[in-house]
């Protein structure tokens, strides 16, 4: 049983896109739609938990699963040294418990800082020796790219470094892997980068 969720109504929906837009763009009944096709239509929104992950999924790709690997792009451009993760870990030690979610949706935003840094904030947070463990290994990754540019010195996978070809995603997870990523191919470009701003009205650069 989750607790902390709140029911899908319209207008948690709309407030979902709003943010995720983040007043870049106008909201209106053709964006609402398609955001709706993609990411609503099919769930069942009685179910609490299968609402909230549709609805998190909203935020999560525009905001943050997008801009990223555009990042990626932009930084393989410049010839900056560059790996790309994803973090995938899911732990009690999660953002989402602060706010009474429990068990957590899944890896949340600012879940992997959490475990960068020991403070006050997660203090509040119960730990598992399993999770203890889990954050020595990612510091180790951190540190060991900080020191010597290198993430992978100590790692079991093979995890390649950003290329004019390639991006490789390492997924740090309980069972970590390897992907290789391609922006083309993947839906979620061609819909947030175009289908939503071609429906969508751009605001006025007085109304920003």
């Amino acid at each position: 049983m989750h607790r902390g969720l709140k029911p899908y109504t319209e207008d948690l929906l709309k407030l979902m896109i709003v943010t995720s837009l983040n007043h870049q763009l106008e909201l209106n009944d053709k964006v609402i739609g398609l955001i709706k096709d993609r990411y609503i239509n099919g769930v069942d929104i009685s179910d609490k938990v299968a609402s909230a992950k549709a609805l998190s999924k909203i935020t999560s790709d525009y905001t943050f699963v997008v801009p990223h690997y555009r990042t990626v792009q932009y930084l393989r451009e410049a010839g900056v040294k560059t790996f790309a993760y994803s973090y995938d870990y899911v732990s009690t030690t999660s953002l989402g418990s602060l706010f009474g979610i429990r068990p957590p949706l899944g890896a949340g935003h600012a879940d992997d800082v959490l475990l960068m840094f020991n403070g006050r904030l997660i203090d509040m947070i119960p730990k598992t020796e399993e999770t203890k463990e889990f954050q020595k290994k990612f510091i180790t990754l951190l540190t060991d790219f900080a020191k010597h540019g290198d993430p992978t010195i100590n790692l079991d996978v093979k995890w390649p470094e950003v290329s004019t070809e390639d991006i490789h995603v390492y997924h740090i997870a309980e069972t970590s892997s390897v992907t290789k990523f391609n922006a083309e191919k993947d839906a979620r470009f061609d819909f947030w980068l175009n289908k939503i701003p071609n429906a969508a009205t751009k605001l006025g650069k007085e109304e920003l």
